[in-house]
């Protein structure tokens, strides 16, 4: 999966030309529940922080239907998160894009936590839209397994549970079960 942002030279053109840059290339171990995702926050003005970040709901790779939900659900891994960066920054590990200096696990001391993350623990966050009436609440689908679809309301720093649990139900993940 690429993120990339591809820059037009004419608006107006019949044809295409202008550049393209890859941002964020991410990988998962199957094709199922990738990048499903990515928008910007709608309706805000300039002067507002959230202003051109851009979230990127990112599902659990298929993990768990291979028997490692290990994979995910930890700060370690983009499997599993949403993330939020800044396309016109440049402070992230390869230089292509930023890391917006709030987000919640930005001042974590261990090298290896993907401060890009912005909630985790979800399967496969399939949709994402705000609540303009309440202060811009991010409100984000999440796929089940089997017989639990969620939507959830998003919290900075939040863990929404998979493969421990969907929605309020504690589940026996292909770890706890016996091949």
């Amino acid at each position: 999966w690429v993120i990339g942002e591809w820059k037009l030279n004419d608006i107006t053109g019949s044809v295409f030309s202008g550049n393209y840059r890859e941002m964020l290339r991410l990988h998962a171990p199957t094709f199922a529940h990738g990048c499903q995702d990515i928008g910007f926050m709608p309706d805000i003005d300039k002067f507002n922080p959230d202003y051109g970040l851009l979230y990127i709901g990112y599902g659990d790779g298929g993990s768990n239907n291979i028997k490692r939900p290990e994979l995910g659900h930890h700060l370690r891994s983009f499997l599993g998160t949403i993330m939020r960066i800044d396309p016109a920054g440049k402070n992230s590990r390869n230089g292509k894009y930023g890391i917006p200096i709030d987000n919640p696990f930005v001042n974590e001391s261990d090298p290896e936590i993907l401060k890009e993350i912005y909630a985790f623990g979800f399967r496969n966050p399939h949709r994402m839209a705000w609540d303009t009436r309440a202060h811009h609440r991010m409100i984000v689908t999440d796929i089940g397994e089997a017989n639990i679809e969620e939507i959830n309301v998003i919290e900075k720093g939040g863990d929404y549970g998979w493969p421990n649990r969907e929605g309020n139900f504690g589940i026996a993940t292909t770890r706890d079960l016996k091949s």
